[in-house]
C-alpha cells in the first residue's frame, strides 16, 4: 500500500466519522431572533420610563409654585407686621 492511497483512506475515514469542527461548538454570535427580542425589551422599558416622566414633572412644577406662593405669603405678612 503506498503513501497516496493510505492518506486517501485516512482523509476519508476523518471525514465521514467525525464532525467538521464547525459543528462541534456553538456559533460566537447573536442570532437576528435574539437582538429583535432584547431591543423590543428594552423598547418597551424605555416606553414605561417615559410614561413615568410627564406626572413626575407635573408634580416638580406643583411643589415648586406651592413653595413660591408660600414665600410670596410670608413675604407680604413680613411686610405687614
Amino acid at each position: 500500500m503506498n503513501t497516496g492511497t493510505r492518506d486517501k483512506e485516512l482523509h476519508a475515514t476523518r471525514y465521514t466519522l467525525h464532525p467538521t469542527p464547525y459543528t462541534l461548538h456553538a456559533s460566537k454570535g447573536f442570532t437576528l431572533v435574539e437582538l429583535a427580542i432584547v431591543l423590543m425589551i428594552v423598547g418597551l422599558l424605555i416606553g414605561m420610563g417615559a410614561s413615568l416622566i410627564g406626572p413626575l414633572t407635573k408634580r416638580a412644577r406643583l411643589y415648586e409654585t406651592r413653595n413660591t406662593v408660600t414665600a410670596v405669603y410670608e413675604t407680604i405678612i413680613g411686610y405687614a407686621a
